[in-house]
């Protein structure tokens, strides 16, 4: 039970302040931005703490095979300029950054010059790389700082992590619900009745299904107002 416990991973969103805002309101710079004293990782930190250090134990394990697939999956999502990511030693010693190499581009992009959508994109390949001892990884809002297509590509890896550990999205985002796979298996709707207490609503697989010749998918049919049509109660209910 402990181990079990032990191997829930919850993610609140990433946070990705830029520097200029954050002297601008006199608070610390973003986890993900700053430098990082190189440690063992063996997961993704909460708000990507350990982000270099999580790269740097990536980019080092296993045979350049794997590392092409890895640096795939940021191409996916970043463009296939993107030729490398690499750790470099911070000026003051003993900390690194993460940076990103484009080709074309002489010297790698260092975080606190990426985009926040890329930072985040990046945080989010090495949580689902960082699994192997997960139970259950629980992610809030992962639409913050994301393109929309750059979403999709986050769906998708956690659809695909979702085979090999239980992931629970909790999102306000069309867009997820859209680009899920099974959305009549995978999405719960969760609403207050009349006394305020939580109900949860499943889609009908069979209405889903014939509603879903008409949108783009589940997130669309929300937003137009119709998901009242296709849901039936929760088990709980």
């Amino acid at each position: 039970m402990a181990a079990l416990l032990n191997g829930i991973n919850v993610h609140i969103p990433f946070d990705v302040t830029p520097y200029w805002v954050a002297r601008g309101v006199v608070r610390r710079h973003s986890p993900l931005r700053d430098p990082a004293f190189i440690e063992p990782a063996a997961r993704l930190e909460r708000q990507g703490a350990n982000l270099a250090s999580a790269w740097h134990a990536l980019l080092n394990a296993g045979d350049t095979t794997s590392r092409e697939k890895l640096l795939d999956k940021v191409r996916l999502g970043l463009g296939y300029e993107v030729e490398n990511i690499v750790t470099l030693a911070a000026p003051g010693g003993g900390q690194v950054s993460i940076a990103v190499k484009f080709r074309g581009i002489e010297k790698p992009v260092l975080s606190f010059g990426l985009s926040d959508g890329m930072l985040a994109y990046l945080a989010f390949v090495a949580l689902a790389q960082m699994n192997s001892d997960a139970t259950l990884l629980a992610v809030d809002e992962p639409e913050l700082h994301l393109h929309p297509d750059l979403l999709v590509r986050v769906t998708d890896m956690l659809e695909d992590l979702a085979s090999e550990v239980p992931v629970v999205l909790a999102t306000h985002s069309d867009r997820i619900l859209d680009a899920l796979s099974n959305p009549a298996e995978s999405a719960v709707l969760c609403s207050l009745d009349h006394e305020r207490r939580t109900r949860t609503l499943r889609p009908d697989p069979q209405a889903l299904e014939s509603w879903l010749q008409k949108f783009r998918g589940l997130g669309e049919l929300r937003s137009a107002g119709y998901q009242g049509i296709v849901m039936t109660k929760g088990e709980d209910e």
